[in-house]
């Protein structure tokens, strides 16, 4: 039985420990998604600023949600509190309409991944619709 999956997105952050994939760019993710429907994250932690000439994590989101791919939890350590909130407002507002069933749990607060990311903290920014 393969490990559940504990992604994390992000074009420069090192990984923090604990996670078994990473991509540095959203499209990266949206393609293996597409070629692994069946597969199960435990554990997605998203960036909204994935470089230059690259799809935004609030893009990504949207995709997210048309793909319905089956996601334990999510979570946003972006740097950008627009982004943080934009991205999380539209995966809260997209579940609450009946859409992106396949996410269970949207994380309010933002997370901060530091130094090599063998530690990370929680910071109390919330999302404004929670």
């Amino acid at each position: 039985m393969a490990l559940p999956l504990k992604i994390f997105v992000d074009d420069e952050r090192p990984y923090p420990v604990g996670y078994n994939k990473v991509y540095r760019d959203g499209e990266s993710l949206l393609m293996f998604l597409r070629e692994n429907k069946d597969v199960k994250i435990s554990l997605l932690s998203l960036d909204h600023d994935l470089g230059e000439d690259k799809m935004d994590g609030y893009e990504l989101v949207k995709q997210l949600v048309e793909l319905n791919p089956n996601i334990s939890k999510i979570r946003f350590h972006t740097s950008n509190i627009v982004g943080f909130h934009n991205m999380g407002n539209y995966l809260i507002n997209a579940k609450k309409a009946g859409e992106a069933t396949g996410i269970k749990e949207i994380v309010p607060n933002k997370w901060v991944v530091l130094g090599d990311g063998s530690e990370y903290e929680d910071r109390f920014i919330k999302l404004k619709t929670m």
